[in-house]
């Protein structure tokens, strides 16, 4: 099962990119003056609404990112009404944690799907959006605008003067990665389920949350991963439109998990299962049920390989993103001394430069493909000590774009 012609190769690319992205410019997110004109005429729309999205600024010359201070009460009535309305989210992507070389713990991610615009072509729009509500914990998260309005939102549409920008609203809702000023970050990522399961659909009498709306409950409130764990199991967890997710979430003290919920073995209904681990793409990282994908015309999706001899151990689950994941944990495990001190969940963590981080994200990120999952739009460093944010746009690793919790810092 071990292909290692292959995870050589994607090593020795990481070794051959090294000094090309070691270069990477760094900058601060430039601020417009200018105020948003885009209509927002929903029904839900009101004054205070429309002033706080007139701020939404575009960040990058091609219109891939936005930002805004998202400064209304998003846990209001009208704002939450409006997630009836939601139907799918989904996403491809990898990710991993490691310390960078200043010893401050980072979760390191690829946000990959494949959205067309209205020609047809790959395309992608994402807000980053910054939170401070009374009572919780300052975050910083990045939501994939596609979820929010499929037909209207690709690149540009946010600042092109047509493009209807209400429902930005729900973002809060709708992050796929985040991070909070109590150093924990979160991000989702696509799970395939084999024949015969269904996507998670806890039914035990809690309150239902979907898992960006877990993500966000995470964000406001959650101080470390185990406190994040004990808010997850205060829900049953549904996933939208059938689309199946898991979730990492790591801390600056330097604990990683991934929740998984899954009906296996002898379970009679679906649970939570956490792993500790420091990877994670899209397969279950809590089984070691390992089989291979294929198309509907019986064609293999992917062929299954596994590296073994590594500092820490994985488990190989059904489904895809097997050899991105592989080529991840092979060039982490470069980064781990031999006296690496394991943590309480026993995971030996690597540590690295931030440019070989993003080394790492460039040898696992995908070019528009086939498949929805392909088209890595952006790669994104969470500093949880420093609550920095740092980010990569459509596989462009020379220009890296720096946020923070507020525009003033």
């Amino acid at each position: 099962m071990k292909s290692s012609k292959k995870i050589m190769a994607m090593i020795m690319a990481l070794c051959v990119i090294t000094g090309a992205l070691s270069g990477c410019s760094s900058k601060d997110a430039a601020i417009s003056p200018a105020k948003n004109n885009n209509p927002s005429n929903a029904a839900f729309m009101n004054d205070e609404m429309r002033t706080m999205l007139s701020d939404l600024r575009r960040v990058d010359d091609d219109g891939y990112l936005f930002e805004l201070s998202y400064d209304y009460d998003y846990y209001d009535s009208a704002i939450l009404a409006i997630m009836d309305s939601i139907t799918q989210l989904d996403a491809g992507c990898s990710a991993f944690t490691t310390y960078n070389i200043d010893g401050d713990f980072i979760l390191a991610r690829n946000y990959d799907y494949n959205h067309p615009d209205k020609n047809g072509d790959p395309s992608g729009l994402n807000l980053l959006i910054r939170t401070a509500q009374p009572g919780k914990l300052k975050s910083i998260a990045v939501c994939d605008a596609f979820w929010l309005d499929q037909s209207n939102y690709s690149r540009g549409a946010f600042d092109d003067g047509t493009t209807d920008i209400s429902n930005i609203m729900i973002a809060p809702f709708m992050c796929v990665d985040g991070m909070n000023e109590a150093g924990v970050s979160v991000a989702l990522l696509a799970l395939d389920t084999k024949d015969g399961e269904t996507a998670t659909n806890q039914k035990t009498g809690k309150d239902k949350a979907i898992h960006s709306v877990l993500l966000r409950y995470i964000l406001d409130n959650a101080k470390s991963v185990e406190e994040a764990i004990a808010i997850a199991k205060q829900y049953d967890v549904v996933s939208s439109a059938k689309q199946e997710i898991h979730m990492i979430v790591s801390d600056k003290a330097g604990d990683t998990a991934v929740l998984e919920w899954r009906k296996f073995g002898t379970d009679t209904e679906q649970r939570l299962y956490v792993t500790y681990t420091n990877a994670v793409t899209n397969f279950y990282v809590g089984f070691d049920d390992a089989e291979d994908m294929y198309h509907e015309d019986g064609s293999v999706r992917e062929k299954l390989t596994q590296v073994t001899g590594l500092t820490n151990t994985y488990h190989y689950g059904y489904g895809h993103g097997y050899h991105r994941f592989n080529g991840i944990v092979s060039a982490m495990d470069r980064y781990i001394s031999e006296d690496a001190v394991p943590t309480d969940n026993g995971v030996k963590n690597a540590s690295m430069l931030n440019s070989q981080a993003y080394n790492i994200l460039s040898v696992a990120a995908q070019e528009p493909g086939m498949e929805k999952t392909s088209l890595t739009q952006y790669s994104a460093l969470y500093d949880m000590a420093n609550g920095r944010l740092g980010i990569c746009l459509e596989r462009d690793y020379t220009k890296e774009y720096v946020f923070s919790f507020s525009l003033e810092e």
